[in-house]
């Protein structure tokens, strides 16, 4: 079985920026066993698989250790192999994929990639004793979404030279600790970490936004705005807080790679 495969450095214009993610074109399903090792193999921040047809656009997404229900930064490689990878896969001006939780993703192909991820509500939550020791730094305040736990630090320079400490953060559970703090030449800066998904410190992460973005917009008084991830591969985001419930994401990339997987199975 061969199987075609984009290696995409997302939310970047140049090459080892950004976040990478792999996109697999499928023409039906291999069992999940098949799909982790796969991923496993790839050994990316995320490996989305795709099923393109007429009638059901799939998607799905994981990371090394499992199989994740939303990837912003999986999707907008996606759109970007449909938009570019392959005439074949040309489609319009969108693509609404199902993914595995049955929820619909449209992803915008217009000029950059854009994806509206669903608005993450972020309730305040009571910061832990040891957040110093968590993080290096004391927070502003802290708050709490559907699966992560995001921490305002007082600047950037927090958010740069914070030093996480990965079985602190584990331990308050779910995915992660996002931290974030206001920036000069951005509307605001972040860092996310997902030690529970596998995932340290991501380089890029879309659905962090999601509860990012509202936030900072409420802050600021602006529904658009310009962030960057401060990763050791950092990159760039444009987000757009919209009145029902969604935040778009809008977002470069750059075709690393292109190559066939051939699996005999």
């Amino acid at each position: 079985m061969d199987i075609t495969y984009y290696h995409i450095d997302t939310f970047s214009t140049k090459p080892f920026l950004g976040n990478p993610a792999i996109v697999c074109i499928l023409s039906e399903w291999l069992n999940d066993k098949v799909l982790q090792e796969i991923a496993n193999e790839f050994n990316s921040m995320i490996t989305t698989f795709l099923i393109l047809n007429s009638e059901t656009n799939r998607i799905r997404f994981f990371t090394v250790t499992r199989e994740v229900a939303l990837c912003g930064h999986g999707a907008i490689a996606a759109g970007f192999v449909i938009k570019h990878g392959n005439e074949t896969l040309q489609t319009n001006d969108y693509i609404t994929f199902s993914a595995n939780d049955n929820q619909l993703l449209t992803v915008d192909l217009k000029d950059r990639i854009s994806i509206d991820l669903p608005l993450a509500e972020l309730n305040e939550y009571r910061t832990p004793s040891n957040i110093i020791d968590m993080i290096g730094s004391m927070s502003e305040a802290m708050f709490k979404s559907h699966d992560r736990y995001y921490a305002i630090l007082k600047t950037e320079d927090d958010v740069v030279k914070s030093n996480p400490n990965f079985d602190l953060i584990r331990e308050l559970g779910l995915h992660g600790l996002v931290i974030s703090a206001p920036s000069k030449e951005y509307d605001f800066v972040s860092r996310t970490f997902g030690p529970n998904i596998g995932v340290n410190e991501d380089y890029v992460t879309g659905t962090s936004h999601a509860g990012l973005a509202p936030y900072w917009a409420k802050i600021l008084d602006k529904q658009l705005l310009n962030a960057r991830q401060l990763s050791s591969r950092p990159g760039d985001l444009q987000c757009r807080v919209a009145d029902f419930g969604k935040v778009t994401i809008t977002a470069d990339c750059f075709l690393f790679a292109k190559g066939t997987l051939t699996l005999q199975i």
